[in-house]
């Protein structure tokens, strides 16, 4: 299970893009390790990782969107906060090592990073793209 970044996930923003393609990255390496079922512990280090750089991103996510007045900044902020708290959740069940929780935190996060960066971040993209034009 992979995700791949194209054109479809650009937002016009390239140090957003930029680390979208990162975050990209660490999924497949994340879903490479949950798949080749990998040690417990590098996969609980993998997954820290993968939430500690996804909580830069939010923070610069949300930078970027108060400096261009962003009117949907709360919504967003909120979307983080969940995703971050399922992650946590999610993270703790990884001490159990179940492999239901392996096919759970697989499909969760291939799932919200596609869809929040094609529907939610893309609406950012757009956003800044309009106040360019009426500069």
């Amino acid at each position: 299970m992979r995700i791949q970044w194209d054109y479809r996930y650009s937002l016009g923003v390239p140090e957003l893009d930029n680390q979208h393609i990162k975050l990209f990255e660490m999924v497949n390496d994340l879903m490479s390790g949950i798949e080749s079922n990998f040690r417990h512990e590098a996969t609980k280090g993998a997954l820290e990782s993968f939430l500690q750089y996804a909580q830069e991103h939010f923070s610069t996510e949300e930078r970027v969107m108060q400096a261009a007045g962003y009117p949907g900044y709360d919504e967003q902020k909120t979307e983080h906060q969940k995703f971050t708290g399922k992650m946590n959740e999610l993270t703790a069940k990884v001490e159990t090592d179940s492999d239901v929780t392996s096919v759970e935190l697989a499909a969760y996060i291939m799932s919200w990073i596609q869809n929040h960066i094609l529907e939610a971040d893309a609406q950012i993209g757009v956003f800044i793209k309009e106040q360019k034009k009426r500069r």
